[in-house]
C-alpha cells in the first residue's frame, strides 16, 4: 500500500520544510509516505480556470485503483484516535495507493470532488497550504503511532 500527499503548488515556507522532512523520516518506521507537488503554468488568474487546470493535472495522474482523500475545510472532522481508525480501515482496502490531496488557493474543481472518496478537515479554520502539509504529515505520523501503540500520542 502506498500513501502519498499531493499538494498543489510549491512549498513557499522553507522553514517548514525541515519539519515536514522530520515527520516523513519518522513515518518511515511505519509506512513510506511521499509528498508530490503539483503545479501548473498558467497566465490566467481566473479562479475557475486555475481550478480546472489543476483538476486536469490531478485527474490525469490518478489511476482507477487510487483512493483519493481531499483535505478540505468542509470535510469530516476527526479526533486523532478516530483518524487513526479511519486510516487503518483505508489501508485495509484493496486499493493501489491512498492519495491525500491538498488543493490550491482557490480550492478544488467539482470534477475532483466527484472523483474523491472522502473529504477530511484539519480544522474549521483555513490554513496556509504549507502549514496544511505539515499538519497532514504530522497527523499521519500520529495515526500510525496510535495504531502501533507508540507513546508519541500522549
Amino acid at each position: 500500500m502506498k500513501i502519498e500527499i499531493w499538494a498543489v503548488g510549491k512549498l513557499k515556507n522553507k522553514a517548514l520544510a525541515s519539519n515536514i522532512e522530520q515527520y516523513l523520516k519518522r513515518l518511515r518506521k511505519y509506512q513510506n509516505v511521499r509528498i508530490e507537488e503539483i503545479s501548473i503554468r498558467a497566465k490566467s488568474t481566473d479562479a475557475d480556470f486555475l481550478k480546472k487546470a489543476e483538476a486536469d493535472k490531478i485527474l490525469s495522474r490518478l489511476t482507477p485503483g487510487d483512493h483519493l482523500i481531499l483535505m478540505d475545510e468542509g470535510g469530516q472532522s476527526f479526533t486523532s484516535t478516530k483518524f487513526a481508525q479511519f486510516l487503518q480501515k483505508a489501508v485495509m482496502k484493496p486499493v493501489n495507493r491512498i492519495v491525500f490531496l491538498i488543493g490550491g488557493a482557490h480550492g478544488f474543481d467539482q470534477s475532483v470532488y466527484d472523483r474523491s472518496q472522502h473529504k477530511i478537515s484539519l480544522s474549521g479554520m483555513t490554513f496556509p497550504h504549507d502549514l496544511a502539509r505539515l499538519m497532514t504529515v504530522e497527523q499521519l505520523y500520529r495515526a500510525f503511532s496510535i495504531l502501533n501503540h507508540s507513546p508519541y500520542h500522549h
